[in-house]
């Protein structure tokens, strides 16, 4: 009887064992994909310096319009990955840039604004891919804390789930 009980709690403490260790996993995806969507952001925001610089070179009389950009691009730097916000504004931005860009066709011909546009394309396809792993990875971590009987692991750490990234456009 004995036997059995020790088999039975060492049976339980190994698969808390392995719960554990499930959720230290994935865990660790959701705050990669966090990392890697701000590695993104980083590099988005680097590139809409140059962009800037670009356009200043050409359109000396939009000083205010590249303020305004300057502004934007400062104020999404300092919102980070979780504010939808900033996405919006990024977009907002960029299209302004692209606008001002039309008066000026040397600079529409200018290898390093047409390298920056498609640079700039290619990161934005980038961070939606990274987002929607985000939102995959914390589907996962949630699915896996609020199934029995992970869930009564999860209450007894104390673990929350996550809250997936929301970039609605209409925000």
């Amino acid at each position: 009887m004995k036997i059995a009980l020790l088999i039975v709690v060492f049976a339980v403490l190994i698969y808390f064992l392995y719960l554990f260790n499930k959720v230290v996993y994935y865990k660790n995806l959701v705050k990669q994909a966090e990392a890697d969507i701000d590695v993104f952001l980083k590099k988005r925001h680097d590139l809409l310096g140059k962009l800037i610089e670009t356009v200043k070179a050409y359109a000396k009389y939009e000083r205010n319009t590249l303020e305004n950009v300057v502004k934007m691009r400062n104020t999404i730097a300092e919102k980070g990955a979780k504010d939808g916000s900033a996405d919006g504004e990024f977009k907002n931005a960029v299209k302004t840039l692209f606008a001002l860009a039309e008066n000026y066709p040397q600079l529409k011909a200018n290898v390093n604004f047409l390298e920056l546009q498609k640079e700039i394309t290619d990161i934005e396809e980038d961070l939606q891919k990274a987002r929607r792993y985000y939102n995959g990875t914390v589907r996962a971590y949630n699915t896996f804390i609020e199934k029995f009987p992970n869930l009564l692991l999860a209450r007894v750490l104390g673990l929350k789930p996550f809250e997936y990234l929301d970039f609605d456009e209409e925000k």
